[in-house]
């Protein structure tokens, strides 16, 4: 079993963003914005492949989501959903945290019933047909750290059989 690099040390920058993230802090989150955007264009692009549907729920993201300038970034956008992310992205689960992510969201009302009409109709049962094997112990791990964020889909950007590629 490999053992953790626990050497690194992040900048007084990059620590001080990662709290930040992490607080859920208004002023770098749009909190249920990004996941209420997709299932917009999911929503609507219903009669559409899966990779279109899933590309049409990005555009409505990238469309809609509000832009943030902050001061200590190097780079304008929105943090999205912090611990909320894979309620959305695919994750047959949500249906059950639906109220609760609600809870938390500075959706309207309106935005909150539109969410509600939507998981209804239960968008993303089609993923428990082909389930993914388990991750590695290290993936785990840096998922659960926060490191890295991949939620075992054909839709996301992680290589299957990654050995074989390189």
């Amino acid at each position: 079993m490999h053992k953790l690099n626990t050497s690194y040390k992040p900048s007084e920058r990059i620590s001080f963003l990662r709290e930040r993230a992490l607080k859920l802090d208004p002023e770098i989150c749009s909190v249920g914005a990004r996941s209420y955007y997709f299932m917009k264009g999911w929503m609507e692009s219903a009669a559409q492949s899966l990779p279109m549907r899933s590309c049409m729920g990005l555009k409505s993201v990238i469309n809609n989501m509000p832009i943030k300038g902050i001061k200590e970034d190097l780079l304008l956008g929105e943090h999205g959903n912090p611990g909320w992310h894979e309620f959305i992205n695919f994750w047959p689960g949500g249906y059950a945290n639906l109220e609760e992510f609600l809870q938390t969201t500075e959706l309207s009302e309106d935005q909150k019933q539109d969410m509600r009409n939507w998981m209804a109709q239960k968008p993303f049962d089609w993923i428990t047909l082909a389930p993914v094997a388990p991750w590695p112990a290290e993936m785990q791990i840096a998922s659960d750290r926060g490191v890295i964020q991949i939620w075992g889909t054909d839709l996301n950007h992680s290589i299957r059989n990654y050995e074989k590629v390189h």
